[in-house]
């Protein structure tokens, strides 16, 4: 119990009740003050407050209804950012506001190359709450004949769920590599895969690595609009990459003979290191890695630096007035760009070290595979072979989805009128109904949070998750009510022990039960077990237990 300056939380809130019932006597009816009082000691039990919390924090999580009038940035191509970033609305358009993506694009035609694009957004600095901007003007450009200003956009989500293709439509690939990779491995073909995604024009890609349970690796991309003959061509097509230094090519894809991604028998580094002055410094991450170039390359480069003139200087040393502009297919890649420093300036290296700072490790090593894996995009390190690929259009999806929301709601429909039938006491029914609600709402909630991807089998996970959770309710009514010719045999407190001990026990056993789950069948059950174990954990934690609290106070006198 807290205590804060003779004050206890319990005594403050019985407190509140006396003074809120003191007002409501006299205009209620006894049975009204009899009501109000229940409620009123509903909201004073911590367990009950804290279902009230998990309601509040799962519907902020999940965010419904987040949309606004306009276009998202779903990407940002270098040196196009102009204080854009991935997740703001663009709003207007030279002070035409746009109110979707249809919108937007018929602006953007009006314009031509070298014209200046005013852009407005919205950022949402808390749920619901935006605020307008203005971007620094961007110069129009021009790609496949159309007018282009280094961005992606899409639509506005109207929430922060996510779910998998067989609800939005698209095509899931399932690929193996030829060989066992370790850790390192799996990171870098990882990254190359979502650097040669973002490079042919596919942002946002779902690319994951799951095993099944004898060990064999799988590598899984989720995206729409694709058929097998497309990531045939995805999965081969070697890209046509350069590096420049101004307009110059000083190599290409041929003149890079490996990247160093694991650190055997090539240098990767990852240090701490303190930048600034005195009290005025922090500690940043300094990463590197080698690049091994052919001579011929290395000639090449040398020559074209040699005659550039020293630029900006800094704590790390001086840098030439030019940078290494890295580009794929003619396309500038996105954060592309390397300075250049001054000690290497006219040399032939074949073995280059490529080095960036970040302010924390996990930036700096986010960036470090970032660049192994652009320098690595024009051909995979490890061929991958097609095992399936399943393909499902948009129209399908949707109405894949209509369906299976109508089931659902007929199910609960069925499944309440039952319960009402068999306990016949709305004190008990809509509690039952209330705590089902909230554990669906809940699971939503914490799969918004960790951006996870409710395909066909999560959406089965939370079925399986609510129908325990109604049993359990079942269990709790049924050993508070359980009588024994008229009698209760047993105190309340001892009756919900006894349910309770049947919840956990059967908590453990189900949660056992979905971790070989999580690898099983090349991990295309994860969805379901991770769903299920969310669902069940929230109910023996606080839906359970605020169950528990609102049948003692509505029947205990009853």
């Amino acid at each position: 119990m807290l205590d804060c300056k003779g004050f206890t939380w319990r005594g403050r809130v019985n407190g509140f009740s006396n003074v809120f019932l003191g007002v409501a006597q006299g205009g209620l009816p006894p049975e009204g003050e009899e009501g109000l009082m229940k409620l009123v000691r509903l909201l004073e039990e911590w367990k009950i407050l804290l279902f009230i919390i998990l309601i509040i924090v799962s519907i902020l999580a999940i965010h419904p209804f987040k949309g606004v009038p306009g276009v998202l940035v779903e990407g940002v191509r270098a040196p196009a950012s102009q204080g854009l970033r991935t997740g703001y609305v663009i709003t207007k358009v030279n002070g035409s506001p746009v109110s979707d993506l249809a919108e937007y694009n018929e602006l953007i035609k009006q314009y031509r190359t070298g014209d200046l694009v005013k852009l407005s957004y919205k950022t949402e600095k808390f749920p619901y709450i935006y605020v307008e901007e203005d971007a620094y003007p961007f110069i129009a450009g021009e790609r496949d004949n159309e007018t282009y200003l280094g961005l992606s956009v899409g639509p506005v989500k109207t929430s922060n769920l996510h779910f998998g293709l067989e609800i939005e439509g698209g095509t899931k690939v399932l690929l193996i590599p030829n060989k066992t990779l370790d850790s390192a491995e799996i990171e870098n073909i990882l990254e190359v895969l979502r650097q040669r995604l973002n490079l042919f024009g596919l942002k946002e890609v779902p690319v994951s690595f799951v095993t099944d349970l004898s060990g064999t690796q799988y590598i899984r991309i989720e995206f729409a609009g694709a058929t097998e003959d497309d990531v045939k061509t995805l999965l081969e097509k070697e890209g046509d990459f350069e590096g420049r230094v101004g307009n110059i090519t000083v190599f290409t894809g041929d003149d890079i003979l490996s990247v160093c991604i694991s650190g055997v028998q090539c240098h990767v580094g990852l240090q701490p290191v303190y930048v600034g002055e005195g009290e005025g410094g922090q500690i940043a991450w300094r990463f590197s890695f080698q690049v091994d170039i052919n001579a011929v390359g290395a000639e090449r480069f040398a020559n074209v630096t040699r005659g550039l003139e020293v630029g900006e200087c800094g704590s790390e040393g001086c840098y030439l007035n030019d940078t290494l502009s890295l580009y794929l297919d003619k396309q500038l890649i996105e954060d592309g760009d390397l300075r250049i420093p001054t000690s290497i300036q006219g040399q032939v290296l074949t073995q280059a070290t490529i080095i960036g700072m970040r302010l924390s490790k996990v930036e700096a090593q986010n960036e470090m595979r970032k660049l192994q894996a652009i320098l690595q995009s024009r051909r995979l390190p490890v061929k991958l072979d097609i095992v399936s690929v399943e393909t499902l259009s948009p129209a399908l999806g949707r109405e894949f989805a209509a369906n299976i929301f109508i089931v659902f709601i007929i199910a609960l429909i069925i499944v309440d009128l039952i319960i009402g039938l068999r306990y016949r006491n709305y004190k008990i029914v809509l509690p039952i109904i209330i705590v089902i609600l909230v554990e669906i709402i809940s699971t939503l909630g914490i799969a918004a949070l960790i951006n996870w991807t409710l395909d066909l089998a999560s959406i089965a996970g939370i079925m399986a998750a609510v129908g325990i959770g109604l049993n359990d309710q079942i269990i709790i009514t049924d050993e508070v009510l359980r009588r024994e010719r008229g009698e209760v045999i047993k105190s309340f407190k001892r009756r919900l022990k006894n349910a309770f001990f049947v919840i956990f026990a059967s908590f453990a056993a189900i949660f056992a039960s979905m971790i070989p789950l999580l690898a099983a069948g090349g991990g295309l059950l994860r969805g379901f077990a991770l769903t299920t174990m969310i669902g069940s954990v929230i109910g023996v934690t606080i839906t359970r237990p605020a169950y528990a609290s609102m049948l003692e106070l509505l029947i205990k006198k009853d």
